[in-house]
């Protein structure tokens, strides 16, 4: 079973067509564990590895040909993706750019002139009453320059979570911990008294009424497939009270989905205290949204250039 890599982080924003889109240890937690349908992770040491990529039968290039195959993480072909080929041609170095898409069997295939290319993959989803894009990944983790002149092969695969090429675990700034990782992020709002919103946290928000080494158990339980057609699991984030404000105050690398949520604080002497939630609703102000023991979340399509997120609004029982 793969463990979701969550963590911590503060604030929001996913890829467009053409661009990709030192957590500190809180407390002791630093364990992570996977039970039956249920993935808990606490602490910035409880990233997991990623999951093993499929593995597809290599073509033979043909000159002056860009070619290859688009898959999801079980090895399905994916009709109706979007490959993009730009390049500079031999003849007069004039930039060029082309595109194509996927036939039914994931493949795709087209002439190029002679010259020097690079290939991307983008794959459109309707899903949630949401429009949403999403850049695959290349199998071999690269999509540098190639010459036509023996031709172009790149493969491409699905993911909706996981670390990004060449990207880290362990983030040393903000950026990087919005980036790193695929899967969409959740920034809890505590400073959220009983009354109207504040950017100033009072004596009745959340987090000045519970002590700083309190955690923020935050669970999501998926409602049907995930966006890839995948089963999801149940997820639950550890989140330490004193790291408010910080930007890896979050849990991040969700797989996008639509996700029942319920929030608990545990309090140091081991007390487990539900507390209401709500997130924003299309055409309310936040404070029309009434407070609940759970909230549902979907995922926006795009929210910036980090992705997919959400904020969390919590408040005391």
């Amino acid at each position: 079973m793969d463990a979701l890599q969550l963590c911590m982080g503060k604030f929001p924003d996913f890829e467009n067509t053409m661009k990709y889109l030192n957590m500190r240890l809180f407390s002791t937690l630093n364990l992570a564990c996977v039970l039956g349908a249920m993935t808990i992770l606490s602490g910035s040491s409880a990233l997991a590895a990623n999951a093993a990529l499929p593995k597809l039968k290599a073509l033979a290039p043909k000159p002056n040909y860009v070619i290859g195959r688009c898959v999801n993480m079980a090895g399905k072909p994916l009709a109706g993706i979007k490959i993009f080929i730009k390049g500079i041609t031999m003849a007069g170095g004039q930039n060029t750019e082309t595109f194509t898409k996927t036939k039914a069997n994931g493949a795709f295939s087209i002439r190029v002139p002679d010259g020097s290319y690079t290939v991307y993959a983008s794959h459109e989803v309707d899903a949630y009453d949401e429009s949403y894009r999403f850049r695959l990944e290349a199998l071999d983790g690269e999509s540098d320059m190639q010459d036509s002149k023996d031709g172009v092969v790149e493969d491409f695969v699905w993911k909706i979570q996981g670390l990004r090429p060449d990207e880290k675990a362990k983030a040393t700034s903000e950026r990087e911990w919005n980036y790193s990782y695929y899967g969409a992020r959740i920034y809890p709002e505590t400073r959220r008294s009983l009354g109207q919103y504040t950017n100033l946290e009072d004596e009745t928000s959340l987090s000045k009424t519970y002590p700083e080494d309190s955690k923020l158990e935050i669970t999501l339980k998926p409602e049907g497939p995930l966006i890839d057609g995948s089963t999801g699991k149940t997820i639950t984030g550890l989140l330490r009270m004193g790291d408010i404000g910080m930007w890896t105050f979050g849990v991040r690398n969700i797989p996008v989905g639509v996700y029942n949520a319920s929030v608990k604080v545990i309090t140091p002497d081991g007390q487990k205290i539900a507390v209401r939630c709500k997130v924003d609703a299309e055409g309310k102000n936040i404070d029309d949204v009434p407070w609940a023991p759970s909230a549902r979340i979907v995922f926006p399509a795009e929210t910036g250039e980090f992705g997919q997120s959400a904020k969390l609004y919590l408040a005391k029982p």
